[in-house]
């Protein structure tokens, strides 16, 4: 296996498809034939799913005769019979249990090249278009770089039989309730979101000035108190002065306004000293900035 491709691999994987009609029911996801890096086995793949797609047989020969359908260029591409025969031959034995483990190899190979390619045309575009500033060439860059995982995961949606959603459902129901969701602190919306779990994006929706941002800040605080771990509050309207004053109101008890305008009563300053050990150890970490990309939150 070279850096950045397998040859056996692509082989193991055509040959396991073709001799195991059980196997593509082990991929959830589509799988895009660009995975591979040659040519013939783009074809090959292609012509696998269609047949298999179509309730048809994915043999060898119902391959070979399938790729012969498409034309004889196509079937000079591919290598014809001759080399489906020589593929099932020398291709190393991989059972369809570890079929989806090849894949995600091939997957990883492939976003590696995607990645390098992305990188050369980087060095191009730092190079050649210094018309643009710097932290625009960046942008564009980082925007590049994220392209390659978004091609991927836009062709890996998730297909599942409803007997196998049905069996996740039983497997949540069974859960601890501690590992049901991430709870917010807040009792009442938890019981309507059932705490935060992978995956979801919940957006705090209100007007100016209704208390989103110190929602979203105490949700936050709390998350990083209860479990421990580190968590990031990005801000592009606000900053960390800002925010730490809007944490610390509501933490304390002390007035916003006594805060921002220094105008700290004695009860206030000993409501600060009190709070002041349990803030220092939270993993809560304050992001501000106002001109703020995808590409700092990402990284």
């Amino acid at each position: 296996m070279s850096n950045m491709h397998s040859v056996n691999v692509e082989q193991a994987v055509l040959a396991c498809l073709m001799t195991d009609p059980r196997a593509f029911d082990t991929l959830s996801n589509q799988v895009d034939p660009a995975i591979f890096v040659a040519q013939r086995h783009q074809i090959i793949f292609e012509t696998i799913v269609g047949l298999i797609q179509s309730g048809l047989s994915a043999e060898a020969l119902a391959v070979a005769e399938a790729i012969k359908r498409r034309g004889d260029f196509v079937l000079q591409q591919s290598g014809g019979e001759a080399y489906l025969s020589k593929l099932m031959a020398e291709a190393q034995f991989i059972s369809a249990a570890s079929l989806p483990e090849y894949i995600t190899l091939l997957t990883d190979l492939y976003l590696r090249r995607e990645a390098t390619a992305a990188l050369t045309e980087a060095q191009g575009i730092l190079r050649e278009q210094q018309t643009q500033s710097a932290p625009a060439a960046i942008n564009k860059i980082v925007d590049r770089l994220l392209s390659v995982t978004k091609s991927t995961s836009e062709q890996n949606c998730k297909v599942m039989d409803i007997k196998n959603a049905m069996r996740e459902l039983y497997e949540d129901l069974e859960m601890d309730e501690e590992d049901a969701g991430i709870k917010t602190g807040f009792i009442e919306l938890d019981n309507k979101l059932g705490g935060l779990r992978a995956g979801q994006l919940v957006v705090i929706a209100g007007r100016p000035g209704m208390g989103k941002t110190t929602l979203a800040l105490n949700v936050a605080d709390h998350v990083a108190m209860v479990t421990g771990k580190c968590c990031p509050f990005f801000s592009m309207e606000m900053s960390s002065l800002e925010l730490t004053q809007r944490l610390t109101s509501a933490r304390a008890g002390i007035p916003l306004a006594n805060l921002r305008n220094r105008t700290m009563t004695a009860a206030n300053k000993h409501q600060l000293s009190t709070l002041a050990p349990v803030i220092h150890k939270s993993p809560l970490q304050v992001i501000d900035g106002t001109a703020m990309t995808l590409a700092p939150i990402t990284t």
